[in-house]
């Protein structure tokens, strides 16, 4: 939850699935700054979920870990939050955008938006593990394999779990060929969405094992991607696209099968 007057707070609140009825409301902390009028702050942020614990990154200095019984804090750390008063970089939702915490095996990975450092802490206590600064806007942490944390923004990098160290990146200088959405990871690959392509790209290495040509093939653009069982979901910008085995599935039977998938909830 977010208050935006007289100063930006910031709490987390819990609800009855059932009846609606408030369970907890948990403040989480009170921004120094303010924001301007006029200005379209983009204040929806995600909780992350692991073990008995949610963890929040606020993107105003701090990141909290809650626990889910009671929303009790179980620590709060806080970091030097780069003053974004600019306009347009608020508004921007390419470098203002969704991007929450990371938890995997006792790990919580970070990446406030108002900061350029990306963190590794220690789940349970929130003693700090490693930090390193970023070239460039993280837009999506995609997720961990064994010993690979999967960073991507305008480029893609494989990071070290433990260390924080880069071991592979892939991507182009060139923006026409930067990340357009968000990823996916699937065994021991990761796809993800250029503006005209996608790339399959090995995780623990980093090599390219395929480029699916979207817009020379089948006329379609990136994404954010899903995987549905055998196919392919592209979140296009005006449209959404699947893929199958044998290529683009046709529209009749992507309707049939997401009305199916629709009645079977």
């Amino acid at each position: 939850l977010h208050r935006g007057f007289p100063e930006v707070q910031t709490n987390v609140a819990c609800f009855s699935a059932d009846t609606g009825e408030m369970i907890w409301n948990q403040k989480i902390c009170l921004a120094l700054r303010s924001i301007e009028e006029g200005v379209n702050y983009i204040s929806h942020l995600l909780l992350t979920l692991g073990e008995d614990h949610l963890y929040l990154s606020t993107d105003m200095g701090a990141i909290a870990s809650l626990d889910t019984a009671d929303g009790k804090l179980n620590w709060l750390v806080t970091y030097a939050s780069q003053d974004k008063t600019d306009r347009d970089e608020l508004s921007n939702h390419m470098k203002m955008g969704l991007v929450p915490c990371l938890y995997d095996r006792g790990i919580l990975f970070a990446a406030p938006q108002d900061s350029s450092q990306l963190m590794a802490f220690d789940a349970e206590s929130g003693l700090l593990l490693w930090q390193r600064p970023w070239p460039e806007q993280i837009r999506n942490l995609l997720g961990v394999t064994q010993s690979t944390l999967i960073v991507s923004g305008n480029r893609l990098f494989g990071l070290d779990r433990e260390t924080g160290r880069i071991t592979w990146k892939t991507g182009y200088h060139d923006p026409e060929g930067y990340g357009y959405g968000r990823g996916v990871l699937a065994g021991k690959s990761v796809y993800w969405p250029l503006r005209e392509d996608i790339l399959v790209v090995d995780t623990e290495q980093g090599f390219l094992k395929q480029k699916i040509s979207l817009r020379k093939r089948y006329g379609e653009s990136g994404g954010n991607l899903v995987i549905a069982g055998n196919q392919l979901l592209v979140a296009q910008p005006r449209r959404l696209t699947a893929f199958g085995i044998e290529g683009r599935v046709p529209v009749n039977e992507s309707k049939e099968k997401l009305s199916a998938l629709i009645r079977n909830q």
